[in-house]
């Protein structure tokens, strides 16, 4: 009966212990569009070459990764919608996937942590393209004031050790790398 009842408390210490492994981690990929022309208003402003040169960079080493992006989110802005898709093709995610966030263009910091904050929790694993100087100011924000300069197509992975998206603040990211 004794070992009954202690295997009983060893297996649900066993129970405890597989569920706190269980916590998801989020991971945000912070994503500079790449190089755009400057010859169009500035929302309609396409790709060059080398900035489509660049985005399939992007893509390339994003899908060398093999990070298991769940969902992209772009401005609506033409640059950050032809980085986004070239990059989703590259990485063979599903175009339905993609998500164009009017919001995301020419936004504050507060706005694009407002955003962040909002998404929704069943994604663990997402990246955002989008412009600077919020995208640099949000990667700073995120891990503790470094110096992090988007220039275009450059890009972060910063990882949190929370379940909720809600729940990203300031200094509460690791930087995993920036490229």
């Amino acid at each position: 009966m004794f070992a009954k009842l202690q295997l009983s408390l060893e297996m649900k210490n066993f129970s405890n212990l597989y569920n706190l492994t269980q916590i998801t981690m989020k991971t945000l990929i912070l994503i500079r569009h790449a190089e755009a022309d400057n010859s169009t208003p500035d929302k309609e402003r396409r790709l060059t070459q080398a900035g489509i040169s660049q985005a399939f960079k992007v893509g390339g080493f994003l899908s060398e990764k093999g990070l298991g992006l769940q969902k992209i989110f772009h401005s609506s802005a033409e640059r950050t919608t032809m980085t986004a898709e070239t990059v989703s093709d590259i990485i063979k995610l599903d175009e339905s996937l993609l998500t164009s966030v009017d919001e995301l263009y020419n936004a504050s910091l507060g706005k694009f942590l407002e955003f962040v904050n909002s998404i929704d929790d069943s994604y663990d694993k997402v990246a955002v393209v989008g412009h600077n100087p919020a995208i640099s100011y949000l990667a700073e924000y995120f891990v503790s004031g470094e110096n992090i300069a988007f220039s275009p197509s450059q890009m972060a992975c910063i990882h949190f050790d929370l379940e909720n998206w809600s729940d990203l603040s300031q200094t509460l990211g690791k930087l995993e790398w920036f490229k």
